[in-house]
């Protein structure tokens, strides 16, 4: 997406650049949008969402993915009680799939396994696109090293990526993604709510288990804070998370979480198939993570 930095420009000229904002928006929407729906093993669902529809996780879907609801509010509608539609097809562009190849330590030439998670663009420069996601997706266990890290943006296009900060206490990370040219075109930040945001309703957007493509929503109704205690010795912490009702599966974890105003108060870092557990976010973090990691960027 076209940015508009310089400094009086007149009218015509921000008309301009606005024209070519929208532009470009609707271009990596049809992107996105033109990738097929797959379920949870990455095959593409024999049946595709109509124009109203959007891909959905919660209680009640198939198990395996490939279930789908009107994303508006109605009587029936499993979604929560927003356009939900609107909002998945906005924010559509924000999310990524994290994929990282694992590798032991004594053998760092040969990846032994593939994490995989999502993640969200938070910033973006010239020529990268910060994501941001969940520290245990991208940082494996003890005696392993990441081999390897690829960010796919939401037109399909995949990036080599390297980490840029870890935070292992609150269980998040920040991606370098080397989008070069393609920046403007595939990275689409989004803003994080200036305040907690901590009690109602929400949603998840994500890749579930073995999901490519496009992303899940998951309605979710968050219901307040919990201290929970991780680790064991010297890695032994308390960590407070959001907790709510929302379905999560392995592959979730980085999941951007919005409010209803479309903004991001989170990442999703747990759950199963009723609860989820949330790493809250404020606008802060972005603009920390852009004074010291990326001071050209626009924080949204």
């Amino acid at each position: 997406m076209t940015e508009i930095r310089r400094a009086g420009a007149d009218s015509g000229d921000l008309g301009t650049a606005h024209r070519a904002q929208h532009a470009a928006s609707t271009r990596m929407s049809n992107e996105a949008h033109d990738l097929l729906v797959t379920d949870f093993r990455g095959r593409a669902c024999r049946t595709q969402p109509s124009a109203n529809e959007i891909p959905i996780q919660n209680n009640r879907s198939n198990r395996n993915g490939c279930s789908f609801a009107d994303g508006g509010p109605t009587s029936e509608n499993p979604l929560p009680p927003f356009n939900a539609g609107d909002l998945y097809r906005t924010n559509l562009q924000n999310v990524a799939h994290v994929r990282a190849d694992v590798a032991n330590n004594r053998r760092p030439d040969r990846s032994v396994a593939e994490m995989t998670g999502t993640g969200f663009a938070v910033l973006k420069d010239n020529n990268t696109c910060y994501v941001a996601t969940n520290e245990h997706v991208v940082v494996p266990g003890q005696n392993l090293r990441t081999n390897g890290l690829r960010v796919t943006m939401s037109n399909g296009q995949t990036f080599a990526g390297n980490v840029v900060e870890a935070d292992k206490n609150r269980d998040l990370a920040l991606i370098a993604v080397q989008t070069g040219a393609e920046t403007s075109r595939v990275c689409s930040p989004r803003a994080v709510a200036e305040t907690a945001y901590t009690h109602g309703p929400a949603f998840v957007m994500g890749f579930p288990e073995g999901a490519i493509n496009r992303p899940y929503l998951s309605p979710a109704t968050l219901r307040g804070t919990v201290q929970v205690t991780e680790g064991r010795g010297r890695n032994r912490h308390t960590q407070e998370l959001i907790f709510g009702t929302a379905t999560i599966r392995s592959g979730n974890s980085g999941s951007p979480v919005y409010a209803p105003t479309g903004k991001i108060i989170g990442t999703a870092n747990s759950g199963d198939a009723r609860n989820v557990g949330i790493v809250g976010m404020t606008a802060e973090d972005a603009r920390r993570w852009q004074r010291i990691h990326a001071p050209n960027a626009v924080v949204p």
